[in-house]
């Protein structure tokens, strides 16, 4: 079933005769979103299956930690489950970024991990979004730090290397 935007259901319920259960139904909704390390999974998991076989590497779960500057085992850590993402954001984006997420796969891995997703009436978010949505087989959170800092923003807080 495609993935409904949030606009879309929306005005769905903006429609006096909506039976909430139909809703719920027609749409799929599920109480709670998947913890952030079962959904990242399962997309990188989705992303190598569907890859050819000379992109499979990209999908490499140790390439992904280090493209994203992450500690290999502290990576490991967070996609099994057994690792803390504390308040840190960013570990997100930079997972998200170096293993090719779309704006909506790391929109909803930050609402999977309880952190907001990008949010483009904020600048540095409205910036971001605008990467995950436009670049073309960039990957390397260095060089998504580049174009932070080219910007006149906030290079992605370094997480995971202590």
């Amino acid at each position: 079933m495609k993935e409904e935007d949030t606009k879309s259901l929306e005005d769905y319920l903006k429609n006096d005769d909506v039976n909430f259960d139909a809703y719920k139904n027609k749409f799929d909704i599920q109480g709670e979103l998947e913890p952030f390390h079962v959904y990242a999974s399962e997309v990188i998991a989705r992303k190598k299956e569907n890859a050819s076989l000379n992109e499979k590497m990209v999908y490499n779960k140790k390439q992904i930690f280090k493209r994203a500057d992450i500690k290999e085992n502290y990576g490991y850590k967070l996609l099994n489950g057994s690792g803390n993402l504390g308040n840190k954001r960013d570990i997100v984006i930079r997972i998200a970024f170096a293993a090719d997420f779309t704006v909506d796969e790391v929109n909803r891995a930050l609402k999977c991990a309880g952190f907001r997703p990008l949010y483009v009436k904020d600048l540095r978010d409205a910036f971001l979004y605008k990467v995950f949505a436009t670049r073309i087989n960039s990957r390397d959170v260095y060089e998504l730090d580049e174009l932070l800092e080219a910007n006149r923003f906030e290079k992605l807080e370094r997480v995971g290397m202590d």
